[in-house]
């Protein structure tokens, strides 16, 4: 994924950007309640939490779990 790909070589922000349009078109494509949509939130979070944005991080890990909780139950 490009966005990775940016974060992995230092430049956070663009990465934040190019991660958050791609949550957009994951959203828009599968619904916020897929499988891919979590994972996209996860990948966001990360960004934000080794760009220092901790308020960010913990909000868009939190709405990941609450997707693949509903999704896979608490269990899984």
């Amino acid at each position: 994924n490009r966005a990775v790909a940016l974060h992995d070589r230092g430049k956070a922000a663009e990465a934040i950007l190019l991660a958050k349009r791609a949550l957009a078109l994951t959203q828009e494509a599968t619904g916020e309640w897929h499988p891919g949509h979590a994972g996209t939130l996860a990948s966001l979070a990360h960004m934000h939490e080794s760009a220092g944005d901790r308020k960010a991080a913990i909000r868009l890990y939190t709405q990941a779990l609450a997707r693949l909780r509903e999704l896979k139950g608490e269990r899984h």
